[in-house]
């Protein structure tokens, strides 16, 4: 990660779990990464909540004007191999960990995308869409290259959400079927002189 004043951080084996919707991105500003010379992109997300066990990534949502974003030094997000020699499945497990409104819990059963198994990489473009109290919108703005993405939805794995928190009044407190997607595997830079994301500030929202 490269900061405005030049300042290089590196972080490895990095976790971030994101809490989402949807949104219409039609009105707001151009990010770094579209599709379209604006905003087009693969997923348009607006993050109800950002966490992540890197600093350097959360200082750079801090900084961008994100409200969202927070530290979770002890997420974890791991595959294990369970038939060792052989690429065909992992346990997947995901916790983020607290007493906020957006702690919860992925596990299960899943194809393997380990560091020994690449069983093959997707190309998208991602924005990740936050507004503060003064109606100021920011992104993470990404370009993802041969990304590994591991396939979670269907009964094999579930998402369990805290008791009492936001994120369990939207899924409910029992565990229940994980209809999201997961990531695993090397983030080659590619975009703008060599970056792949980029933290922007992009002003007040549209009227």
């Amino acid at each position: 990660m490269t900061d405005a004043k030049g300042r290089v951080f590196t972080d490895e084996n990095v976790a971030f779990a994101l809490v989402g919707t949807p949104i219409n991105t039609s009105n707001l500003p151009a990010t770094s990464f579209n599709s379209d010379g604006s905003n087009g992109a693969d997923f348009n997300i607006f993050a109800l909540s950002y966490q992540t066990s890197s600093l350097g990534y959360y200082g750079a949502m801090k900084r961008m004007g994100m409200k969202t974003e927070m530290f979770s030094k002890h997420m974890m997000n791991a595959q294990v191999d369970t038939t060792p020699g052989t690429c065909d499945v992992a346990q997947l497990s995901v916790g983020v960990p607290g007493s906020h409104d957006y702690s919860f819990s992925i596990f299960g059963e899943v194809v393997e995308a380990t560091a020994e198994y690449h069983p093959g990489g997707t190309n998208f473009v991602a924005n990740w869409w936050s507004v503060d109290r003064k109606k100021r919108i920011s992104a993470l703005s990404n370009l993802v290259t041969d990304q590994t993405l591991t396939e979670t939805a269907g009964p094999n794995v579930l998402v369990v959400a805290k008791s009492g928190t936001t994120i369990s009044q939207l899924i409910g407190e029992a565990p229940s079927a994980f209809t999201g997607f997961s990531g695993s595997g090397s983030l080659p830079s590619c975009g703008i002189g060599n970056v792949d994301m980029v933290a922007e500030a992009l002003g007040k929202l549209p009227r």
